[in-house]
């Protein structure tokens, strides 16, 4: 009986003349006595003429015996008996029954096994386009079948889950899983290193659970999640928030630092201008001043890499920035580091501020020169590829160590001894050449040494070139009296006071204001600078001038900060141009800056 046909079709026959099995071959439910008995779902037995109709008595007399074969499910077939007796034994209708069950099993039994066969198909094929590697395998550990994903990652050539176990996982680990290869439910595994068909380590989370039994015998599949890239990603975007909170919190320290710092010069400075040369405390500013000088680098590494630095970007020749810059480094690096330089000329300008480019070389300078306690080689070269300059730093050192390599860039990572290093370096040098758009790599080889090398852009446009560098600035400023009218505006008491010493000191009529919004009552039409901290609470530093202007247009305005936590402001006072003095500043900076303005 086929039912998605509603039909009987012929099977076999014994004793049947060809025309009866011709006309037999297909008969619809219902249809003839066949499809009757069918439809009724009832034994029959139909004497000769009851059925005029369906009757072949000319040519073949009979009575028929129609027994279906079913049962609550369905319908599986129809057994159709002629016989010349126009009654029929109870032990004959018996036997007819039990034959007609019979064969009823036999097809359930062969109906199962291709339903079976078909469920089996579909099921390996969907496990065979599962996006993940799967394994099914018996309660023996015996393999069934193998997906294509797991082919392709980890190989095939396997007989038993153990096997495949001990071939991705360390002896150790391989042990531990055989314990949980036959779970009651599913369990998981997270954070699993194996290797994969290549030999390569991965990170996956390792899934095993029964999915069912078929004829006494328990199947078990084993599911593998490559979770490689994912931890990858994971981990930069947890280094990227680190770096975020450790920016913002060296911003926020190098701001106050800067404060304090500008504080000490100040007054150190101006102690220096009152006393002779030959004065025994003469000795003692000086280093005082050069101690805070030496700190100022340590806080502009630290707006550096907070990409809070004020910065002037123009068009550089980097080969003049890296040879003025090498005239004094020789004698931070020391006697027993060899010094050279590879150029390449002429290279194509880049824009950039050329204390970025100096912070990027002095930090690998000093990196490499650290990395040589007992001496070496250093060699510093520039190249131009393609869209980009590239400046190398390369040293004779024991090269670093691979367990560390993916650190190096991590702020205040080292592996000098307490004291003797901030770990700031390579993160700075990371920070101002993403803030230039660049990359930088490193090539190292144990006892070879280590290079690094920096790529920024050049110019997307030609333009001229800087190619002077600004000479130092004497440590003492020359008082030359000044005339004029400032205001100030600052809400750090300590600079305030040396802002306005100073002023006072240079002949100039001063104005101190601690709060923003008082700003407004100290400048008047005699105003002819107005000095204004940028950062400051409540109102900043560009929202006083701004309004200032408005009433007196012809105001000049001085901003002074030592941090900008603020990226539009800061941007927008880039992208002014404005008159910017970043702490801590020189008073000859000051100075040469106000005669700039009064000019």
């Amino acid at each position: 009986y086929k039912e998605e046909l509603k039909a009987l079709e012929l099977v076999v026959s014994h004793n049947v003349p060809e025309h009866i099995i011709e006309k037999c071959k297909k008969v619809n439910e219902g249809d003839c006595l066949c499809g009757l008995a069918i439809k009724e779902r009832r034994i029959m037995f139909i004497p000769q003429g009851a059925y005029p109709e369906h009757s072949e008595e000319e040519d073949f007399p009979h009575n028929h015996y129609l027994i279906p074969v079913y049962d609550n499910e369905g319908v599986y077939a129809l057994f159709n008996l002629y016989t010349k007796k126009e009654t029929i034994e109870p032990q004959e209708e018996g036997f007819a029954i039990a034959v007609a069950t019979a064969v009823r099993n036999g097809i359930k039994r062969i109906l199962l096994k291709d339903n079976l066969r078909l469920s089996l198909e579909t099921f390996h094929l969907s496990v065979d386009n599962f996006p993940l590697p799967v394994v099914i395998f018996t309660e023996g550990s015996k393999i069934v079948h193998i997906n294509q994903r797991f082919k392709e990652k980890i190989g095939d050539d396997f007989k038993t889950v153990e096997s495949i176990m001990k071939s991705i996982l360390p002896e150790e680990e391989a042990e531990k899983l055989m314990f949980v290869l036959y779970p009651d439910q599913w369990k998981g595994l997270e954070g699993v290193e194996i290797f994969d068909r290549k030999r390569d380590k991965r990170q996956i989370n390792l899934y095993i659970g029964p999915v069912g039994r078929v004829e006494g015998q328990k199947y078990y599949m084993l599911v593998l999640e490559d979770i490689t890239e994912e931890e990858i990603l994971k981990r930069q975007l947890i280094q990227s928030q680190k770096m975020e909170a450790v920016a913002r919190l060296s911003g926020g320290v190098a701001h106050d630092f800067n404060n304090i710092l500008g504080a000490v010069m100040g007054h150190t400075e101006l102690a220096l201008t009152r006393i002779e040369k030959d004065h025994p405390a003469h000795v003692h500013l000086k280093a005082i001043l050069n101690a805070a000088q030496r700190a100022s680098l340590l806080t502009g590494q630290l707006l550096a890499f907070s990409k809070r630095q004020m910065t002037n970007p123009r068009p550089l020749d980097v080969n003049t920035i890296i040879g003025s810059l090498l005239r004094f480094i020789e004698r931070i690096l020391g006697e027993d580091i060899q010094l050279s330089f590879q150029k390449k000329e002429p290279l194509p300008p880049v824009m950039a501020d050329p204390v970025q480019i100096e912070q990027i070389l002095l930090n690998l300078l000093v990196n490499a020169r650290d990395a040589m306690p007992d001496g070496g080689s250093v060699e510093v070269s520039t190249d131009a590829q393609g869209d980009h300059v590239i400046i190398s730093v390369s040293d004779t050192g024991p090269g670093i160590p691979e367990e560390i390599q993916e650190r190096i860039f991590e702020p205040f990572f080292t592996t000098k001894p307490e004291g003797k290093g901030t770990g700031l370096g390579l993160s700075t040098v990371k920070s101002i050449v993403e803030e230039l758009n660049g990359r930088i790599e490193f090539s190292t080889a144990p006892q070879k040494g280590t290079t690094f090398r920096v790529f920024i852009p050049v110019c997307e446009t030609p333009q001229k070139m800087e190619t002077e560098v600004e000479k130092k600035e004497p440590i003492q400023p020359e008082r030359i009296p000044l005339k004029g009218n400032v205001v100030v505006v600052e809400d750090d008491t300590d600079v305030r006071d040396v802002l306005r010493d100073y002023l006072e000191f240079l002949g100039i009529k001063t104005k101190v204001v601690e709060e923003p919004e008082r700003a407004f009552e100290a400048i008047d039409k005699d105003t002819e600078i107005l000095i204004t901290d940028l950062v400051m609470p409540g109102l900043n530093g560009l929202s006083i001038a701004e309004e200032a202007k408005k009433k007196w247009p012809s105001l000049k305005v001085l901003f002074i900060t030592g941090f900008v936590a603020d990226n539009e402001l800061l941007n927008e006072v880039e992208k002014r141009k404005l008159h910017v003095l970043t702490k801590p500043f020189t008073l000859k900076q000051l100075t040469d800056t106000i005669r700039t303005l009064l000019l």
